[in-house]
């Protein structure tokens, strides 16, 4: 349930957005009506409104920041970041159940880079 004051913000914000893609719209248009002197300052507007609409966007539909570094992943929205680690898998052995429907005489051979199963199959050990 969205309570009337975020209600509010949302509403406050999707308008902040629409000003911001107006702006945008005026200053792109205008720039091509106003003395060449003038065009770096209608420039700095825009990339100003492109980023101002850029955060505004990252805030109302919450889109968080993904990194994914050789430690792990790190998710992060404003001030709540969470660290997700990568877990070594070299040493995990597992073996899927059969199937059901998969003939009992039928046995897996490997995985391939080929549809034809051809060569030899991919050697996981080692792999993390």
């Amino acid at each position: 349930m969205v309570s009337k004051w975020s209600r509010g913000c949302l509403l406050g914000a999707f308008v902040m957005l629409i000003v911001c893609f107006a702006t945008i719209g005026l200053l792109v248009y205008s720039r091509e009506t106003v003395m060449p002197t003038r065009h770096v300052v209608i420039d700095i507007l825009i990339v100003f409104m492109v980023v101002i609409t850029f955060l505004g966007v990252r805030i109302v539909f919450k889109i968080p920041r993904i990194e994914v570094l050789p430690e792990g992943i790190v998710v992060s929205f404003m001030n709540d970041i969470k660290k997700i680690g990568w877990n070594d898998i070299s040493d995990v052995n597992y073996k899927p159940k059969k199937p059901a429907g998969v003939p009992a005489n039928f046995t897996f051979a490997g995985w391939y880079d080929n549809e034809l199963c051809a060569g030899t199959a991919y050697d996981f050990s080692g792999k993390t």
